[in-house]
């Protein structure tokens, strides 16, 4: 098998390419595809057994009656594969090789209907897989920040805004900015407030979501703390 030398850009060092018909379409196209003003470029990123290269010719899609550009990259995998991948597929964990994981699990004859991305290691929100402890529907054993042991589907891990063992939803005893929150304050409001002690000393109820949000870090301008 012939290797090749190919620099892409936004790579420091040269990538060795075995030459096959299908690599060489693939790096061809990539060399020649418009790179996407805006956006994050992921060149030498790290998703699994993959390492992005390049950035390549968008997937068109319709939503909602209007064509939108999907971006993909080309993608190295440790088998030395080649492969294009959607980013929504690198960011989610959807995808972590150029195929070879499952062309290996299917030939010893272990394929099932229950394989599952790996999830351990990675964080959500407050919590971070341990090990998988069932399989139908996947169960994960995590660790929260808060030092709990909860158990929770991988659903609900890639879906909840901010999976947590229960803790995230209560702020006592949390820092925001310069606040920390003192308790809730009164439940006849709409939306949840709590009472918070900026640094300086001074005392005020808070919108949950303004907290959560970053959008007020303490008392004022007036705050001897800014």
């Amino acid at each position: 098998m012939i290797n090749v030398i190919v620099q892409f850009p936004g790579l420091e060092e040269p990538t060795i390419i075995k030459s096959t018909p299908e690599n060489n379409i693939m790096c061809e196209e990539a060399l020649r595809a418009p790179k996407s003003p805006r956006g994050v470029d992921l060149s030498g990123a790290e998703y699994g057994k993959l390492t992005v290269l390049c950035e390549t010719f968008p997937r068109y899609v319709r939503s909602r009656g209007t064509r939108q550009a999907s971006r993909r990259w080309l993608c190295l995998c440790e088998c030395e594969g080649l492969s294009v991948v959607d980013q929504s597929n690198l960011s989610s964990g959807a995808t972590t090789s150029c195929g070879c994981v499952m062309r290996a699990y299917v030939k010893s004859g272990e394929m099932g209907r229950n394989t599952r991305t790996e999830l351990t290691g990675r964080k959500f929100g407050r919590l971070t897989p341990q090990k998988q402890i069932g399989s139908n529907p996947p169960q994960w054993e995590c660790l929260c920040d808060c030092g709990q042991i909860v158990e929770m589907s991988s659903k609900k891990l890639k879906r909840l805004k901010e999976p947590s063992c229960g803790c995230a939803k209560n702020l006592k005893g949390r820092s925001f900015g310069r606040w920390r929150v003192l308790k809730k304050a009164n439940p006849k409001k709409k939306r949840p407030y709590w009472s918070c002690q900026c640094r300086c000393g001074i005392q005020r109820d808070v919108a949950e979501r303004n907290l959560r949000g970053g959008y007020t870090l303490g008392c004022g301008k007036s705050c001897p703390y800014i």
